[in-house]
């Protein structure tokens, strides 16, 4: 049989096209939010276990310990939640959205099999018609067989012809609402988890505020060197060795009224000794065995609070 004898509908063709195509993007979409769910599951998770983590390291007697605590409980609610409505108000919907396209193939693929046998009949009726050894019984068994594959494809195109456009424009309510529920829900989820982390993020400032520690930085010492001002007034400092190191000077207290004070011209050569240009160098008074922060590479005055103490000063070389 010739293309000529085919069956041609180009309203219907190019329906099927639109189905196809709306088809492939429903189902990639589900595909990849099965997907992304799970990457939500395995991002709760981590989440959870984290912070679990987190909560632990967070000594109780810090400030804020219980509302950390809440927090991090509250963070774990709302990625429960986030995901309940994952599932029950994204995925859901579009499990039923997508459920319908199958059946619709399966009658696009029927009717293709039965415009073949329409075309078929067609043609057999033709055959028997042009022969020349005329058959009036084979000609109406075949009449009456055309008739019923011409019913058959004609009922199924028509029902075709009425679905598929439906569900064609069924697509743009369809995925608006369900593009809705899922903006809708991230937002809400952002919103909620950004407030909580608001929350952490002033209480852990608060800690470190109030506890007067910027970081973590190990001073590595070195020996001591030392001279007493009294006696070698006018001696340099040794050369600094390592990344901190101390100078200790020495004063006796002897006669009221007496004052005791860093000499800038100390501080100097302590900071020339310092192997960088970015050294601080910082003095404290030690007296009777108290040790006192007076100043960085300023003159400080330390008043000891008795006659006869003994006062030290040491230079702190920091890196």
């Amino acid at each position: 049989m010739g293309k000529s004898d085919k069956t041609h509908d180009s309203v219907f063709n190019d329906h099927a096209v639109r189905f196809g195509e709306q088809q492939n993007a429903a189902n990639k979409l589900q595909k990849e939010l099965k997907n992304y769910i799970q990457c939500v599951k395995d991002m709760s998770q981590a989440h959870c276990h984290f912070y679990g983590a987190i909560k632990e390291a967070y000594e109780e007697p810090w400030h804020g310990y219980r509302e950390i605590e809440t927090a991090v409980e509250n963070l774990g609610i709302l990625w429960e939640d986030y995901l309940r409505k994952l599932v029950e108000m994204v995925q859901a919907p579009l499990l039923a959205y997508t459920a319908r396209f199958p059946e619709t193939k399966k009658k696009i693929e029927k009717r293709g099999r039965k415009v073949v046998d329409y075309d078929h009949s067609r043609h057999t009726v033709d055959q028997l018609q042009n022969s020349k050894k005329r058959d009036d019984a084979k000609i109406a068994k075949a009449q009456e067989v055309l008739r019923e594959t011409k019913y058959v494809y004609e009922e199924l195109n028509t029902e075709l012809l009425e679905e598929l456009p439906m569900l064609y424009e069924s697509r743009v309510g369809a995925l608006s609402s369900n593009f809705h529920s899922l903006f809708s829900t991230e937002a809400k989820f952002a919103e909620e988890t950004s407030k909580l982390m608001g929350e952490l993020a002033d209480i852990t400032e608060h800690l470190s505020r109030t506890s007067g520690v910027d970081g973590f930085r190990p001073a590595i010492l070195s020996t001591p060197h030392s001279h007493r001002l009294g006696d070698n007034d006018g001696q340099d400092l040794s050369a600094i060795q390592g990344s901190s190191t101390f100078y200790n000077v020495s004063l006796d207290s002897s006669s009221p009224p007496f004052e005791n004070k860093v000499s800038t011209s100390d501080v100097d050569t302590a900071e020339k000794g310092c192997s960088r240009p970015d050294s601080v160098v910082e003095a404290q008074a030690t007296t009777n065995g108290e040790v006192d922060t007076v100043g960085h590479t300023e003159e400080s005055t330390y008043e000891p609070i008795s006659v006869g103490a003994q006062v030290s000063w040491s230079y702190v070389c920091t890196v």
